[in-house]
């Protein structure tokens, strides 16, 4: 058998070339998505007494027909008693849990002041964060835009009752 020095020389280059590393196949769970995950402080959040009493939400369409509002405990009177002007805290969390109707919970807009800024953000009722990709999931420059007209610290308070002709004394 006769081995031209052509054929060695290809060979020898053929095997002492490098390799291209290859990735071994990925397992199905590996390629599943993640689970949302949970905030951390949701359930500390849910546990916050309710400042003032459910009301019709006006300001959130498709969130939930009636709102309650949860406040951080020491910002809660401050919130409570909000009037023009006034400033809460920086560390004041406040928590808008909507409800579809009797029993159904519906969405939670939460604004976490820092460092005299507020942040937006919004959960399903389980406490998992709305993606970018959710039409209830507005955008934070629309919360930002509507709340700069607010009636305090971009915060619009609690509703107001007004007594009626026939309550005044």
């Amino acid at each position: 058998m006769r081995v031209s020095l052509l054929s060695i020389l290809v060979t020898a280059l053929a095997c002492s070339a490098e390799r291209p590393e290859t990735t071994p196949p990925r397992s199905p769970a590996a390629l599943a998505p993640k689970p949302p995950l949970v905030w951390s402080r949701f359930a500390e959040i849910q546990s916050w007494p309710v400042a003032g009493e459910p009301f019709t939400n006006l300001g959130h369409v498709g969130a939930g027909a009636e709102a309650v509002v949860r406040v951080s405990p020491d910002a809660r009177a401050a919130y409570e008693h909000l009037v023009k002007d006034s400033e809460l805290p920086n560390g004041t969390i406040v928590a808008l849990f909507h409800e579809l109707g009797p029993g159904r919970a519906g969405l939670v807009y939460v604004m976490e002041k820092t460092n005299g800024a507020w942040r937006f953000s919004s959960y399903h009722p389980d406490g998992t964060e709305l993606t970018a990709a959710e039409p209830a999931n507005a955008s934070t420059a629309g919360c930002e835009r509507c709340h700069a007209d607010a009636v305090a610290d971009s915060l619009f308070g609690l509703p107001r009752r007004w007594p009626q002709a026939a309550e005044k004394p």
